[in-house]
């Protein structure tokens, strides 16, 4: 990695990083320099250093997790040898083109401007054994795992994804996701690359999210990294709302080009441009989603379709004065439905100017393209509204995008940045694009102070009412 763009992760990190290098391994050489046991003195050659672990720690491949979840909880965990990286830190290999546009032109500053894309890729040596013990794993698990509506038994399922993935996890990506939502030197979008999935994988097709039985790798890194950040959850809503919906897919959602959306504005959408937004931020905090989570399980073959992404500081800093000023004194009100009780009023923007938090959606999304003046409230504020997020758009669609690939993971932070999908076209042959998406909520979900009784993770969609705060 550039020395240039070491310095976008932040110096805790490099000396936690460092730290952990002094502590596990025996051997050190260098190329270039030598290294002093004294690391706060860190120098621009620490990328040229080659790392010689002289003794392998094994993993056990026999986990097998108590099948009753309650039955686990009052029993001793069981003890499970843990399988390092070679090169824990060597995963950060690449970070995003923007970081390094933004670092080199800022030159030595030690004021470099932060990078909100951060892009991480695995290779293939980090997680050589992964397969081996999620196999192990995956025979300790129900067959009827797709369809059953035990939620111990889909708890126990997401207890033991967390547990394999924080083993092949590099332990400083672990980290990171541990503040990904709390701590403001972390970016705003996270992309993972690289992760082993299922290779066998259905046709995409409407049809074959379902047939995906026994196929849980990709389910398994979403949740397992989800869980480290937060509670996963889903939403009922749309078709959830009638829980036709099953086992581990109560939870997770396929987002698939669907011929009857093709020119809707849907995540199912492909044709139709998906403007900025923000899923649900009209919801009760309870069920509020902190962290959008998607997972590649095979990108657009005319490698066209990505996702858009806008950090709301980087709008901050292009809106105008006046506007910024209206939309933090005045609300709009977003109808939701045609009953008030689905209406939510807001700011727009909220937050400090170092890291503001702003509200968009994408009026024309199917569900609410029926809504008789979706956006209301004084003219003045409702237009300056649409500046932001025309804005927004533009910012979007000058930074490219992300496009996920077989095994990519996009995390994104729901108080820093909005996204949203360009238009590409879906052919329905079996090898169209396919994402799994995972809602992660930082708090309590599980009543007294939730909504919902453990372990339930489908929770009802409640909106706010005339909030001007978050």
């Amino acid at each position: 990695m550039d020395s240039t763009c070491l310095r976008a992760i932040s110096s805790v990190d490099m000396r936690a990083n460092i730290t952990q290098r002094f502590t596990r391994w025996n051997s050190f050489t260098c190329r270039s320099s030598s290294i002093s046991l004294a690391i706060h003195s860190l120098t621009a050659a620490v990328e040229d250093c080659a790392v010689t672990k002289l003794a392998s720690v094994g993993a056990s491949s026999s986990y097998s997790p108590s099948y009753a979840l309650s039955q686990s909880i009052s029993q001793p965990m069981t003890s499970i040898k843990t399988r390092y990286t070679q090169h824990p830190s060597a995963a950060i290999t690449k970070e995003s083109e923007l970081c390094h546009q933004e670092i080199q032109s800022s030159g030595d500053s030690e004021d470099a401007k932060y990078s909100w894309l951060l892009e991480i890729s695995m290779r293939p040596e980090d997680a050589a054994g992964f397969r081996e013990d999620f196999e192990a794993m995956a025979k300790t698990w129900p067959s009827d795992l797709r369809t059953t509506r035990d939620l111990v038994t889909i708890e126990e399922f997401v207890i033991s994804a967390e547990t394999l993935v924080r083993r092949w996890l590099p332990p400083d990506l672990v980290r990171r996701l541990n503040k990904f939502n709390n701590d403001s030197s972390q970016p705003s979008a996270l992309v993972i690359r690289g992760l082993p999935i299922d290779e066998d994988l259905p046709p995409t097709t409407i049809q074959g999210s379902r047939l995906k039985v026994g196929k849980y790798m990709s389910e398994t890194w979403l949740v397992g990294i989800c869980r480290i950040i937060g509670q996963p959850f889903n939403l009922r809503v749309g078709k959830l709302q009638s829980l036709n919906a099953e086992g581990i897919g109560m939870i997770f959602k396929d987002i698939i080009p669907h011929p009857s959306e093709e020119q809707k504005v849907s995540q199912n959408g492909s044709s139709a441009f998906l403007d900025l937004h923000c899923d649900y931020f009209q919801c009760v905090q309870e069920c509020w989603i902190h962290t959008l989570a998607f997972i590649g399980l095979r990108g657009d073959p005319q490698k066209v379709g990505r996702t858009l992404l806008a950090d709301f500081r980087e709008i901050y800093k292009r809106a105008s004065a006046a506007d910024i000023e209206i939309l933090r004194k005045q609300p709009v009100t977003w109808r939701f439905g045609p009953r008030p009780e689905d209406w939510f009023t807001q700011l727009v923007i909220v937050g400090s100017e170092e890291n503001p938090q702003i509200f968009l959606f994408d009026e024309m999304v199917i569900s609410f393209q029926d809504a008789k003046d979706f956006v209301t409230g004084d003219p003045e504020v409702v237009a300056a509204y649409r500046r932001l997020k025309a804005l927004g758009r533009d910012l979007a669609v000058e930074h490219g995008g992300v496009r996920l690939e077989f095994g990519n993971v996009l995390l994104l932070n729901q108080r820093r940045v909005a996204h949203g999908r360009n238009s590409f076209q879906a052919k329905y042959d079996g090898n169209d694009r396919w994402l799994q998406k995972l809602y992660v909520n930082e708090g309590q979900i599980w009543q007294p102070h939730g909504l919902v009784p453990w372990p339930e993770r489908l929770l009802p969609y409640v909106v706010k009412k005339n909030s001007t705060t978050k």
